[in-house]
């Protein structure tokens, strides 16, 4: 089942929506300084890659990209938001962190998604002013149930 997380930020700036059910998310390029400036996807779908468009604005003093490997996915995401996006961190199913990107400013959010986040949306001018997440919400899968437990006599065998 698909869900989708609160949107962090302001909703100044182009609204925008990545990814979704058939898409695997590959790498993400961030630009980043006191703020998030920028943010780019990477995604497999259909074995053909495709490249989002910069979502936020040129600027940003520092760069860095992230791979994921074969199955790994993004469970965790924390970071602080105002009217903008002022900080990413991104954890994976496989241990490993990304971040935090950006500044201190903002209120602190964390997304628990233990079925991989698929999906981003928000919006975006000169910064990243807003983001929110797709995910996959984790099924219980339905219990068998065990078999009665057979009683047993107290009573002595001859």
């Amino acid at each position: 089942m698909q869900s989708q997380s609160l949107l962090y930020g302001e909703t100044s700036g182009d609204a925008f929506s990545e990814g979704g059910l058939g898409k695997s998310l590959l790498r993400i390029h961030i630009a980043f300084g006191a703020h998030v400036d920028s943010i780019q996807f990477e995604w497999l779908e259909g074995g053909r890659i495709l490249r989002s468009i910069r979502r936020g604005g040129e600027g940003g003093c520092q760069r860095h990209s992230f791979a994921l490997e074969p199955g790994e996915k993004i469970i965790r995401v924390e970071g602080k938001s105002g009217q903008c996006v002022d900080q990413l961190t991104f954890t994976t199913s496989k241990g490993n962190q990304y971040g935090p990107f950006g500044g201190q400013g903002g209120n602190s959010f964390v997304l628990d998604a233990p079925g991989g986040v698929n999906g981003f949306f928000g919006h975006a001018s000169q910064l990243l002013d807003a983001i929110g997440f797709y995910y996959d919400e984790l099924v219980d899968e339905p219990k068998t149930p065990a078999a009665p437990a057979r009683s047993r006599s107290k009573t002595p065998v001859p």
